[in-house]
């Protein structure tokens, strides 16, 4: 590592994250803004200390860094303060479709732990859950599979686009009983793991970063008692995830005889060395041009089984670099980074233009979610993909947020459209400010 670029680039998120920081007042935002820039600088900047060409990629990681905040910051000071309470006025007045569209949501759960394949009985047996599932090409040729059948695209559809009516229910039944929102959460996230027969690491903390972000959005938990959790997660969590790394892959457990410090230097050298791959991305920007990406991005509210236009950054880099097809023998998924990806998106001189469109796609949500409490528990939903999503490639982030907001879209213009007979009351808005 050479720790002068090193110094430089945290330096220079720092600066970033302080400038972002008090440029808004609002604990969701900031909130946000801490995930996605911590998220961004050890996934697209940690590596680069790593690497012997490092020059070009500090510059281009500080531009897009700085244009990605702006772009957030700009569109949410635009939108924030338009039309306050929408949803949460059209969430009351057509109750009765909210709640038949979060019974949907779970409807569509209890469909896929029957078809395509019957593993309801797996529910029941955690080992054969948790332990007996999919490894290596496998995995992918389970998921290939479940993108030809028809049937489970729609249904899956059906689920993302019920998704968000969903939390705004769970908010109405369960906003002052946590410890109830993080058991529906668990059960959830378990059933996911019975469905597709696979867990990725962070999956497991799904649950609990939930539950603990809702304890301090909603003041009952304190900055410094999260800041505690989190020392207690690089020295206890970080061995253990290597050693469930380990046992999913390769069928044994080892905690490297509790070594803290050579469990994260293993962490580290395994999860932030993205940036090694952006030569490999800036080549393949040859094969895969924005105009892909466009197309991709402009059909978003089309379902994949009316018209499909196939962008797929990380799988394009995994086939290009091992050499093999998607779900082959020997595939694996290679991750480029949210800069990687914009290099290859957009190409090593407009890359730019991609933390544009994220930073857009974010502001706008982050707008919506900012002027509806019903929306507090989406909230939750959203900024876990943000961490998530961070690691990998924006493209999921952007359409899994827009592919669930076009049904809520469409009832709040009808509310809009539609008049109202009778006097609606709104639910108290309280805007969130520290």
């Amino acid at each position: 590592m050479n720790w002068i670029i090193f110094f430089i680039l945290l330096i220079v998120t720092f600066l970033v994250y302080i400038t972002a920081y008090y440029n808004t007042k609002s604990k969701n935002m900031r909130i946000k803004l801490t995930i996605i820039i911590f998220m961004f600088f050890l996934y697209s900047g940690l590596g680069i200390s790593f690497l012997n060409d490092y020059y070009p990629y500090l510059i281009k990681y500080s531009l897009y860094l700085v244009i990605l905040v702006f772009s957030i910051l700009f569109t949410f000071s635009v939108l924030k303060s338009k039309k306050i309470g929408t949803i949460d006025s059209m969430s009351v007045k057509f109750k009765p479709i909210v709640k038949i569209l979060s019974w949907v949501y779970i409807l569509t759960i209890i469909i896929f732990l029957f078809y395509p394949k019957n593993v309801f009985l797996n529910i029941f047996n955690p080992i054969e859950a948790l332990t007996n599932i999919n490894l290596g090409s496998s995995i992918f040729q389970n998921r290939l599979e479940r993108s030809q059948n028809i049937l489970v695209t729609i249904i899956g559809y059906v689920r993302i686009l019920s998704l968000p009516f969903f939390y705004i229910t769970l908010y109405f039944k369960y906003k002052n009983k946590p410890n109830v929102i993080f058991f529906i959460i668990l059960s959830i996230t378990y059933l996911d793991i019975v469905i597709s027969n696979y867990w990725g690491r962070a999956v497991l903390f799904q649950p609990i970063f939930f539950y603990i972000l809702y304890l301090y959005k909603t003041n009952k938990i304190s900055f410094k008692k999260i800041a505690f959790v989190s020392v207690l997660f690089i020295i206890f969590i970080i061995p253990l995830v290597n050693a469930l790394s380990e046992w999913r892959i390769y069928g044994y457990f080892s905690l490297n005889n509790g070594n803290v410090l050579i469990n994260i230097k293993n962490f580290i050298e395994s999860e932030f060395s993205y940036p090694r791959l952006y030569s490999d991305t800036i080549i393949l920007y040859r094969y895969s041009n924005s105009t892909d990406f466009l197309k991709w991005l402009i059909t978003l509210p089309v379902p994949s089984f009316i018209y499909n236009v196939d962008y797929l950054p990380s799988r394009m880099l995994s086939e290009f670099i091992l050499g093999i097809s998607y779900a082959q023998p020997g595939f694996y998924i290679l991750l480029p980074s949210w800069l990687g990806e914009s290099f290859m998106t957009f190409g090593p001189y407009f890359y730019w233009i991609n933390a544009v469109v994220v930073g857009i796609v974010i502001g706008i949500i982050a707008s919506i979610i900012e002027r509806n409490k019903s929306l507090e528990i989406y909230d939750l939903y959203f900024t876990w993909l943000l961490l998530s999503y961070l690691r990998g490639v924006s493209q999921e982030l952007i359409a899994q947020t827009i592919q669930s907001m076009w049904i809520l879209i469409l009832l709040v213009i009808v509310y809009k459209i539609v008049p109202s007979y009778t006097r609606i009351q709104k639910i108290p808005y309280r805007r969130t400010v520290t």
